[in-house]
């Protein structure tokens, strides 16, 4: 997804030398001449930002000890946060979590 960005911006800085990239005509003249490049560069922006939410959620459940079931990340934990990193690290380890969060693992 990255390297798409990072492509379609070198594509665009090489089309239209010499002219600000993110300028509200450049844009528009960009969107009339190559549409299909604005649209992916934008669903893919989408898509980096639903990735980055999709692992914080992920990596918020794994703190608290939840690795099984979903359940509301939103419930106030009783973990600290270093237990909460000790867990993400138990995680990557492949190791089951080193402390559990009681509210919401009864």
């Amino acid at each position: 997804m990255l390297m798409f960005e990072y492509s379609s911006i070198v594509y665009l800085r090489s089309v239209y030398d010499g002219q600000q990239l993110f300028d509200w005509s450049l844009i528009k003249a960009v969107f009339a001449t190559c549409p299909m490049v604005w649209s992916l560069f934008v669903l893919n922006g989408m898509s980096i930002v639903w990735a980055g939410w999709v692992l914080h959620t992920q990596i918020i459940a794994v703190s608290k000890g939840r690795l099984r079931a979903y359940q509301s990340y939103r419930a106030r934990s009783w973990l600290s946060k270093r237990q909460r990193l000790t867990n993400v690290v138990h995680f990557f380890l492949n190791k089951s979590p080193h402390m559990r969060d009681e509210v919401l693992n009864p």
